[in-house]
């Protein structure tokens, strides 16, 4: 919105009123304007107000500009998108020949023309010369181009010959064919710069000499570069970042497709190690002595464990990747947590713990993926078992409208309420009461199990006070 301002000269002012009735202003001169005969300069007051008003002007035209140059940047973050618009808003407002913007590459140590006015002139000039703006690029070390000094000395500098910013892709006739056809007859080429860094080059292309701008187009061409320095470098700055975040997104493809592939490869050896410690420690290969024993029995829970965590794996990669599927049948609930209560009681007895189920009978099918729930119960279990102490763990379900509630109840330590929201997350391992490192593990097994959990339509929660336990709940439909 233009800014608009009235001037007044004088010492002082007062108000008459016409025959009509209006209020009509009367200047008195000040002493300053006053010559030595004492009548007023009309000449001196003149230059006075016309300095005013074009002071006025500059400061209108500026803040308009400013204003249409921020309005490109809050528009798009694309570098190219906001370099062409930088580019018609500057010949726009300030009524130029062409634009020509260059920004600097610093990978491959360029200087690489971005955007330029498509006027029909311009146009028409590229295709004399046959070859596209982009070509143009010119080496940070070719001194000959006067661009480039303008990046090395970091100052503006004029020329009115076209050559000095074609070299080395043009001939002097050739720069000579491209002024007729454009008119152009002086450059004045501004360092775009923010702080100490030089982003690159704006080409200014007039049709007169630089002392034929008015101060209106000087001034506010000086103020501007601010703001092209700003907006072209929050655009790079987004550019790069969105380049970084594609070679993470490719990244992470390729440490899925790694990670799936070596967690099979891994999986079916380790099955067969534990069949095969299963069949000796159960004695079909003959008898086992108790020191034997020992060593095998360790050997069979640290391949389970290393199962465990494969499986874990490939149930992330999937996750991940969004190939994660159910096969979704009618489960007893009842039978599924007397199974895995009775294939964990040997670990809860390792830990002098108790292991017990409370309240599991009459339970009504829901509707779930059987193996997925087996994993999510082993995996509750198990951290009940490695987290508790001593006193023991308890199983037990309920009906709670219509889904079934399960639970798994511990005497551990407890979870500070602080840490509670970090356990359904990737990796997260927290603090259980003095008890901590100790316990290893991935960190990710109650975030899978809140995926498996979710994507049956169910939920996942717990209740816990440190110092006497902890319960985790989940919920599945029930069949209607």
């Amino acid at each position: 919105m233009p800014i608009s301002q009235t001037v007044y000269y004088g010492s002082s002012s007062t108000q008459k009123k016409s025959l009509s009735g209006i209020p009509q202003l009367e200047i008195t001169p000040s002493e300053e304007s006053i010559n030595i005969h004492g009548q007023t300069s009309l000449e001196e007051l003149t230059k006075q107000m016309y300095k005013q008003n074009v002071e006025l002007a500059v400061v209108n035209k500026t803040l308009r500009v400013i204003r249409a140059l921020y309005s490109v940047t809050i528009e798009s973050l694309e570098v190219e998108d906001v370099t062409q618009r930088l580019v018609d808003t500057i010949v726009k407002e300030l009524n130029l020949t062409a634009v020509l913007i260059s920004l600097i590459d610093e990978q491959n140590n360029i200087l690489k023309p971005i955007a330029i006015t498509r006027s029909a002139e311009i146009i028409k000039a590229l295709e004399y010369l046959g070859k596209p703006l982009e070509s143009f690029v010119v080496g940070l070390d070719n001194l000959s181009n006067l661009a480039i000094n303008v990046v090395k000395d970091k100052e503006r500098k004029i020329t009115g010959n076209l050559l000095d910013i074609l070299v080395p892709h043009v001939r002097q006739r050739d720069a000579d064919k491209v002024e007729e056809i454009t008119g152009i007859k002086t450059l004045i080429l501004y360092p775009i710069l923010l702080g100490e860094k030089c982003l690159g080059v704006i080409n200014i292309a007039l049709a007169k000499k630089v002392d034929d701008l008015s101060r209106v187009q000087r001034e506010t061409l000086e103020q501007l570069l601010n703001v092209v320095s700003t907006s072209l470098d929050r655009a790079q700055l987004y550019e790069n970042l969105k380049i970084a975040n594609e070679k993470l997104k490719e990244l992470d493809k390729l440490k899925d497709e790694f990670v799936s592939l070596a967690s099979h490869e891994l999986r079916s050896p380790m099955t067969t190690i534990k069949g095969s410690l299963s069949t000796i420690l159960d004695g079909y290969a003959g008898e086992v002595s108790k020191e034997t024993r020992e060593f095998l029995t360790a050997a069979y829970s640290e391949n389970d464990r290393l199962i465990r965590l494969v499986n874990n794996l490939l149930n992330i990669s999937r996750i991940e990747s969004g190939r994660l599927k159910f096969l979704v049948t009618n489960v007893d609930m009842s039978k599924l947590m007397k199974d895995e209560v009775d294939n964990m009681q040997m670990a809860a007895k390792e830990r002098g713990l108790t292991l017990t189920i409370d309240k599991t009978e009459n339970l009504p099918l829901v509707l779930a993926d059987e193996d997925k729930i087996r994993e999510v119960l082993i995996n509750l279990l198990g951290n009940a078992i490695k987290f508790t102490h001593q006193g023991g763990i308890t199983v037990s379900a309920k009906v709670d409208k219509d889904m079934v509630v399960t639970s798994v109840t511990d005497t551990g330590n407890g979870i500070a309420p602080e840490d509670q929201d970090l356990l359904f997350k990737k990796f997260s391992q927290v603090r259980r009461g003095t008890y901590s490192r100790q316990t290893g593990g991935t960190g990710l097994g109650l975030y899978i199990s809140k995926k498996i959990i979710e994507g049956l339509q169910g939920q996942i929660w717990l209740t816990s006070t440190v110092g006497k336990g902890t319960t985790f709940f989940f919920s599945l439909p029930i069949i209607k």
